[in-house]
């Protein structure tokens, strides 16, 4: 019973990690956009395939800046590969997708707002690992050899990992249209 306690303190204190993120409104830009059509962020279920990664992902200190991941893409291949249920089932791998997703979309307006201009010529930080989980996680969809999968995802998260947080947020915005991402972007 005690130790079910402590699991269950655990288990919530690594969500406080990533969804009030992904929950939060910044700047108006988990409302509705006319230009995008793009809606507040799913219902999050208590548990499942995708929460159970996202948890595992925040216990390595993916969702906090202080832990950097200077090998991005090796850290991420070891994150998806140990959670099979979401890069083979369809439904937990878009839940899994959109909540990164969101996540990095919400960090990079939080951010830029924080920052000002000099927000883009800084290195990316953690997003550039959850970018390379995403685009792992999508590889997945569309190969079914491991192999072929993981070469392609090296290739996109070495790009990523060589670049500033604009290409980062060129990955996100083609993945996430967002109108203030947009203008960012344009900025």
């Amino acid at each position: 019973k005690n130790r079910a306690k402590k699991e269950a303190t655990r288990t919530a204190d690594l969500r406080t990690r990533w969804e009030p993120m992904i929950l939060s409104v910044v700047g108006g830009a988990n409302k509705l956009d006319a230009n995008t059509g793009w809606r507040r962020p799913p219902r999050i279920p208590q548990d499942g395939p995708a929460i159970s990664f996202l948890n595992f992902i925040a216990g390595e200190g993916v969702f906090n800046q202080m832990n950097p991941f200077p090998a991005a893409t090796n850290f991420s291949i070891g994150c998806v590969s140990r959670f099979p249920t979401v890069w083979g089932d369809d439904d937990e791998r878009s839940l899994a997708i959109d909540l990164l997703l969101r996540f990095v979309r919400n960090a990079f307006l939080w951010d830029s707002e924080l920052e000002g201009e000099n927000w883009f010529q800084q290195n990316p930080q953690n997003e550039v690992a959850i970018c390379c989980m995403i685009h792992l996680l999508e590889l997945s969809e569309t190969h079914s050899d491991w192999t072929v999968t993981w070469t392609e995802s090296v290739k996109m998260c070495n790009k990523l990992v060589g670049g500033n947080r604009r290409d980062v947020m060129k990955f996100v915005s083609k993945r996430h249209p967002c109108s203030r991402l947009r203008e960012l972007n344009s900025a």
